[in-house]
């Protein structure tokens, strides 16, 4: 009987240890991200993985940026900027390729001028990345140097680096941003670069970048006013060789004419050129000679230097060793303009996380171990602060495309014939009419400039929702 009423008490014994057991283990079982042992940065990754709209988003620009660097090497040369046929020696009609709708030949159809609109968006895609991007890494290393020296160094020197952040606050962007480009460009003004002889053909790799910005307009204007005679002289010109010393001494004869002649202008392609610009005796040709001379003197006989003619390091190249001030440094200080309007926000942003930061254990630890301020700061605050700045760059992107985009509309943002998203759109809105409406000159662009800016902000919530789990999902 004894053993009848032990072996309830030892089961009941057994399944209550067994149960406890169990409730024990799913209690202290660590979780995933624990049981790794996953740095803080890790875990973050870990997060913005998992949120499917910011991955996607992040392969969306991946491909996008892609796209746009490659662009140019695949395109046809002057397609974006000319008729498909406008370089070559029979003259076209601008008229034969003005507002064809989308279809096999341009998929996303041509412009007033005749331009490919595919080709251009890929272009002004470009720029826009380009400005938000420069503009953010502006906003970046001011705004960071700025707040974390005022939040590090904190009593009187932090509330004078402030106040000057509130002063900058309280003026108008735009306004802001119309002075420091107009203030910059009186200074670079002044730069100018050695003379440069016809000779100096010889060397494709220094002109090219030079004569980039000049390929803006047809070779038949230029064809109308140069003599027969020079023109059967450069027919027999072989392309892959460089000119001869009797071809370089006839152009240098043409370019005076025209330079001693009435200005070019020809309506049809809205660009006035000056005769000041067109002398090779002086400084590199600007204008359409250079767009002559750069087809039919370099792109024939070096296609590798000028098929590289778009890449993004060669548009800061032109706009800084430029001989005179034009839209593309025109281009520059934009970025920079709009990159010093952005770091009022992150200032704020790096000054209230050092102030919070430097008051913690392991800064009092690291400076009673002798730390210098510079190794406190560069060494145990800022790499703390990497998830906010990442993210708040992150989101800086589009707030500055967005800005540029508007500007450009409003005719104070990137000029012709650069192109921006902005710019296409202003285009493209301006053919609107009762009688007929080109809608593809707006939806294209307006299409891309919106699923950039959307992917970006997915992409930014991700990862402010990644390394500051608090305010978003686990």
């Amino acid at each position: 009987m004894n053993d009848r009423v032990e072996r309830p008490e030892s089961g009941i014994q057994d399944a209550n240890s067994g149960g406890t057991d169990r409730l024990s283990e799913r209690t202290r079982r660590p979780r995933p991200e624990a049981r790794l042992h996953l740095s803080p940065n890790q875990r973050a990754w870990r997060r913005f993985r998992r949120n499917r709209l910011a991955t996607g988003s992040g392969i969306f620009l991946s491909a996008v940026v892609l796209l746009i660097l490659i662009w140019p090497w695949f395109e046809q040369p002057g397609v974006a900027r000319h008729l498909p046929k406008a370089m070559t020696w029979p003259s076209t009609t601008l008229s034969d390729a003005q507002f064809q709708p989308p279809g096999a030949e341009h998929g996303f159809g041509t412009d007033v001028h005749g331009r490919d609109l595919l080709s251009r968006v890929f272009h002004g895609a470009r720029i826009s990345l380009l400005v938000g991007v420069v503009g953010a890494v502006v906003s970046l290393v001011i705004g960071v140097l700025w707040g974390a020296i005022a939040g590090f160094a904190g009593g009187r020197w932090d509330s004078v680096m402030m106040r000057f952040v509130d002063i900058l606050y309280s003026l108008p962007s735009m306004v802001f941003v119309m002075v420091l480009i107009t203030a910059m460009s009186g200074l670079l003004e002044k730069w100018r670069t050695p003379a440069v002889g016809v000779s100096d053909f010889r060397n494709p790799s220094m002109l090219f970048t030079r004569l980039q910005a000049a390929r803006e307009a047809g070779a038949e204007l230029l064809r109308k006013r140069m003599d027969a005679g020079f023109l059967e002289q450069l027919a027999n010109y072989k392309p892959g060789q460089p000119p001869d010393e009797t071809l370089q001494t006839a152009l240098a004869d043409q370019l005076n004419k025209l330079q001693n002649g009435p200005p070019l202008f020809d309506e049809r392609w809205n660009v006035p050129l000056r005769p000041k610009t067109l002398s090779l005796l002086q400084r590199v040709p600007r204008g359409e000679a250079a767009v002559w001379l750069n087809r039919y003197l370099l792109e024939d006989a070096f296609p590798n230097e000028i098929r590289a003619r778009e890449t993004w390091f060669t548009i800061l190249l032109t706009g800084l060793f430029s001989p005179k001030f034009g839209a593309t440094t025109q281009m520059l200080l934009l970025f920079v303009g709009l990159g010093a309007m952005s770091w009022l926000t992150m200032a704020r942003i790096v000054r209230g996380q050092v102030l919070s930061l430097r008051s913690r254990g392991f800064v009092d630890a690291s400076r009673a171990l002798g730390a210098s301020h510079a190794r406190l700061l560069l060494r145990h605050i800022l790499p703390n602060l990497y998830g906010i700045i990442m993210t708040y760059v992150t989101l800086t992107v589009p707030s500055i495309i967005l800005y540029e985009s508007f500007l450009s509309y409003l005719g104070l943002g990137i000029q012709p014939p650069q192109a921006s998203l902005g710019s296409l759109i202003a285009e493209g809105a301006a053919q609107i009419n009762p009688i007929r409406t080109y809608w593809w000159m707006i939806v294209f662009p307006g299409v891309t400039l919106a699923s950039t800016l959307l992917s970006l902000n997915f992409l930014g919530d991700g990862l402010r929702d990644a390394w500051e789990p608090r305010t978003g999902s686990e």
